[in-house]
């Protein structure tokens, strides 16, 4: 019991075990495969060359990337460093801010071992995520940081969360909804509307206006790039607009429940038969604060789906949000957490550690005896090693997508990597360049119909005499399963040194 006690009562050592919880996902992502998930494949893709705007996505993420490449080089081990930093960032701030709210140290602890109890923020982070990831880290230490301000309203905290607005909305765009929301949540509260009302805002306003100016720039001339991705929202263009609308707000209902059921079910757990054994100690204006930003956050996200008609949605959306339910449930719980449902709930939060890297990470390795294979288990370093017997060792590379381009990066590193609609890297407009045309098969041995018109409307090319080649090789611990690639090796001249935006000067 001394041990537990120690444990629960020394933020050091928990915040160690987190450390060293996130630091064995580094390793083990970088020793399982060097094949790249969806999200990885794109960073290791646009971090080709700096930019002010790479798409539908803000660009902070890969501006972050891009000097941890420099240093360590264009690899897994920087993709999942940056990564994972990020992730025990979340933690450490839920830390913090749970440390303003509560009297004892082990309130706080609980409040973010319990993020792990959030089963797809658990899980979804390591499988495939970065922007959002970022996001969700800008928004606990905006949270934090708003927390303080309620301490201290010395001018540099206002200045700090103008910062962190300015570089949550260059993280995703849908952190807006939790800072709109934090903020209209303190003008609903009496004892922090004087906040939000002093004249120092103007220097929240002045640091966000800053941050963000660029690229808003970039996007207000680059409306094609930044909305290339609506589609995702399936927004119907004719049709019944009111049901629509009520379709997608049963399913944001849907949404909202299947990223809140593991803390809910845990918290309502706790809570049954058990008897007050103590007064409530947390800080209930900050607690209400939190609790208003999500009511205040959901409200807007259904208005935005009724409005919009919107139909598809994703739970993990609602991550900058609803990050923070933890810190309400212990607070909602505490009076009645004794000893033994605290021993609980870190040995829960323990059985997630072991279980999510496990899993994770088992499922590639034991591919062939689960007999399904992962984006981690497609062969590209065997696939490069048939590239090169073929005769291509570096040039230009035209990939069908950001999956297939990123990866082909990962393995000619000193090439130019571009996917189709996506042309964001500087490029030589005199030479014809050696050139590889690679994509997945679509059955028969010919160039797919939207890689051909994208590669003769960007390239000096001729496709008429290409000669398409099919390569196999066995999948990363499935040799039972072959996975296959088509290309063809011709030579390109870029029409134009840049496309589709321009480089930071």
């Amino acid at each position: 019991m001394g041990t537990s006690k120690r444990f629960f009562e020394n933020p050091r050592i928990a915040l160690a075990l987190l450390g060293g919880y996130f630091a064995a996902h580094v390793v083990l992502r970088w020793l399982v495969s060097d094949s790249m998930q969806t999200d990885e494949a794109e960073q290791v893709l646009v971090t080709q060359v700096w930019l002010w705007g790479y798409g539908s996505q803000p660009p902070l993420y890969t501006w972050l990337q891009i000097p941890l490449f420099t240093l360590l080089g264009v690899n897994l081990f920087a993709l999942a460093l940056l990564k994972n930093c990020l992730l025990f960032s979340i933690y450490l701030f839920t830390y913090l801010t749970g440390r303003e709210i509560f009297r004892e140290t082990r309130h706080a602890l609980l409040a973010a071992f319990s993020l792990l109890s959030i089963v797809l923020f658990a899980w979804e982070s390591q499988r495939d995520q970065t922007h959002l990831v970022l996001a969700t880290a800008v928004a606990t230490a905006t949270l934090y940081t708003a927390v303080r301000l309620t301490k201290s309203r010395a001018a540099g905290w206002y200045c700090l969360l103008g910062l962190l607005a300015g570089l949550g909305v260059l993280s995703k765009y849908n952190y807006a909804v939790m800072i709109v929301s934090l903020l209209l949540a303190a003008l609903s509260l009496p004892t922090l509307r004087p906040i939000i009302l002093d004249r120092k805002i103007l220097l929240t306003l002045a640091c966000f206006v800053l941050v963000i100016a660029p690229h808003t720039y970039w996007a207000v001339t680059n409306p094609e790039l930044l909305f290339s991705q609506a589609n995702k929202f399936k927004i119907p263009e004719t049709g019944s607009f009111v049901v629509a609308s009520l379709n997608g707000t049963a399913l944001l209902v849907k949404r909202i429940f299947e990223y809140t059921v593991g803390p809910l079910v845990l918290f309502g757990f706790l809570n049954i038969r058990a008897p007050r054994i103590a007064e409530p100690s947390a800080d209930r204006t900050l607690v209400s604060w939190i609790q208003r930003m999500m009511i205040i956050g959901l409200i807007l996200c259904f208005i935005a789906v009724f409005a919009f008609h919107v139909t598809s949605l994703r739970a993990r959306w609602l991550q900058p949000l609803l990050i923070s339910l933890p810190l309400v449930l212990v607070s909602w719980t505490q009076p009645r957490l004794d000893q033994t449902r605290v021993h609980f709930v870190f040995t829960l939060a323990a059985i997630m550690m072991l279980l999510v890297p496990l899993t994770l990470y088992g499922r590639v390795r034991a591919a062939a005896w689960f007999g399904r294979t992962t984006h981690l288990n497609t062969p590209y370093r065997e696939f490069a090693a048939h590239l090169r017997s073929a005769g291509f060792t570096r040039g230009l590379i035209i990939a069908e997508g950001h999956q297939l381009g990123g990866n082909m990066r990962l393995q000619f590193p000193e090439s130019t990597i571009v996917a189709a609609q996506n042309i964001r890297v500087p490029m030589p407009s005199t030479n014809y360049l050696p050139t590889l045309m690679v994509w997945q098969p679509i059955g028969k041995l010919q160039i797919p119909r939207a890689l051909r018109q994208f590669s003769e409307a960007e390239f000096e090319v001729d496709l008429n005499h290409a000669q398409v080649q099919e390569i196999s090789a066995p999948a990363l611990y499935a040799r039972d399963k072959i996975e296959t690639l088509h290309f063809a090796l011709v030579n390109a001249r870029p029409k134009a040194k840049f496309a589709q935006g321009s480089a930071m000067q």
